[in-house]
């Protein structure tokens, strides 16, 4: 399996473990809006809502998987992504650098500003 595949696949696992955690706590509020009880299914952590999240989710991840064009969105991207020149480390740290120190500079004319017209502003009232 080559990195774009498994890039495309780390997402897809990723998204559905987000999309189970989601769906377990709506599947919660949706049983207490309801009335209805979120019994223990198989021990205290697996409960009905857990159960239903469970089902959602694999149904969602093979509906993305199989019947839309998004696996091949996913792996057209992953491919693009492996094509981009990424910067080197001593790149990243100088442009952190240089914008810190920009940054800085521009905080310290704002603050220039700020204080003359305050101080403008303050003479013209008081007068």
């Amino acid at each position: 399996m080559n990195t774009s595949k498994r890039l495309a696949l780390a997402f897809f696992l990723l998204s559905s473990i987000i999309s189970l955690i989601i769906l377990s706590k709506t599947f919660v509020s949706v049983l207490a809006m309801m009335g209805l009880q979120d019994s223990s299914i198989i021990g205290r952590g697996f409960t009905l809502s857990t159960l239903l999240a469970v089902f959602s989710t694999v149904t969602l991840l093979l509906y993305f998987t199989k019947k839309t064009r998004a696996w091949g969105f996913v792996n057209e991207s992953t491919e693009e992504l492996g094509k981009v020149t990424w910067p080197k480390a001593e790149e990243n740290k100088q442009r952190t650098i240089q914008t810190f120190v920009i940054s800085a500079l521009v905080s310290i004319i704002l603050f220039a500003f700020d204080a003359v017209f305050s101080s403008l502003t303050d003479f013209i009232l008081t007068r």
